[in-house]
């Protein structure tokens, strides 16, 4: 689901953004539960069929290597897509160590540094302002369930994923919301080596 914003005088060209809307990335989750779907199969196909910006980084690919992680800390919708028995709100030290990455002890100690700490994401929204990058709007976005794709050119960050550093009570008032600090878990993606 795309806005318009813009549609040039000669009709030749638009400038459109995906809208923030969560119920269709939790209609995504599950279909993308069921056996038969082949997720990595899907992408590629729609990448292939449609005009559309692949993206210079491979960022559509670390985004959907995230949700793919988020949806396995998540788990497996109930029957007829209903909600799981656990709650969308994962534990960030859990989708690191144990969905994301291989276990190793060094992502272990995360325990001891961020032990309640927690995340909910289900889609991801592009931002075009590096304004848009506060602790206020980091905490707006990851209420309604979205990681973030930083503007083209934003400085050694491509993307970020809010987690709030203690339990998940939320608030108003500098860089503290309520008893949690929200915490930008921010990723870089490189398509080759030589960006390193």
């Amino acid at each position: 689901m795309r806005v318009c914003l813009k549609i040039d005088a000669p009709f030749e060209s638009m400038i459109t953004v995906s809208a923030s809307e969560p119920l269709l990335p939790e209609a995504a989750y599950s279909i993308m539960a069921q056996a038969l779907f082949n997720v990595l199969k899907a992408m590629k196909s729609v990448l292939e069929g449609f005009s559309i910006n692949k993206g210079d980084r491979g960022e559509f690919l670390a985004m959907l290597f995230l949700i793919i992680a988020r949806d396995k800390v998540v788990g497996p919708p109930a029957e007829h897509g209903l909600l799981p028995a656990g709650p969308r709100i994962i534990d960030v030290v859990s989708f690191l160590s144990g969905s994301l990455f291989q276990p190793v002890p060094s992502l272990q100690a995360l325990y001891q540094d961020f032990p309640n700490s927690k995340m909910h994401f289900n889609h991801y929204v592009k931002v075009h302002e590096y304004a848009a990058i506060d602790a206020e709007s980091l905490l707006l976005l990851s209420s309604r369930g979205e990681g973030i794709l930083c503007a083209n050119g934003q400085y050694a960050i491509d993307g970020i994923n809010p987690f709030l550093s203690c339990g998940t009570t939320l608030g108003f008032g500098g860089c503290c919301f309520g008893k949690a600090k929200t915490i930008p878990l921010s990723r870089r993606h490189l398509n080759n080596r030589s960006s390193r």
